[in-house]
């Protein structure tokens, strides 16, 4: 597989673990020195940091402190991936769009008479871009550094 295929892998990776609720795989797609960063933004202002996390273990913490019911989920969409490799060192940028499944209950639970198929709500949630840094260790790309820009603003304080 070439280096840009493997370097898009592990964001599509990133994003399955995130559907899953994988703290560990997400955590396990970063290098030692790797860095997670949360940005968020109204209409065209400057992003402004809201978290920032360093190493597999804070990265495993943050993403394991996740507060979303367990009747919803997430489906994440990348896209227009940009991909620059200098050696072992790549940089990629690429767009995501988010959709949110709520359900109340689980299957069969609560539905009408004679419901079949799918029930819930599917609403977009996010939308944004991912920027990643990449190093190749061990013959592995890892991400030394990934920041999560969400083009919608976020209640949440900016980091200090």
């Amino acid at each position: 597989m070439s280096d840009r295929l493997e370097i898009i892998e592990v964001l599509a990776r990133y994003v399955r673990a995130l559907e899953e609720r994988d703290a560990k795989a997400i955590a396990a797609l970063f290098a030692p020195e790797g860095a997670f960063e949360i940005q968020s933004r109204s209409g065209r202002e400057a992003y402004a940091t809201r978290v920032t996390v360093t190493g597999p273990g804070q990265i495993q913490a943050l993403m394991e402190s996740g507060t979303m019911p367990s009747t919803r989920g997430n489906q994440y969409f990348t896209t227009d991936h940009i991909v620059d490799i200098d050696g072992d060192e790549a940089r990629m940028d690429a767009q995501f769009l988010t959709v949110e499944s709520n359900v109340e209950g689980t299957a069969g639970q609560n539905w009408p008479v004679g419901s079949v198929m799918l029930q819930g709500a599917l609403a977009l949630s996010m939308a944004g871009h991912y920027a990643s840094v990449l190093r190749k260790i061990d013959g592995r790309w890892a991400l030394t550094s990934h920041c999560v820009r969400h083009n919608l603003p976020m209640a949440v304080p900016p980091a200090k």
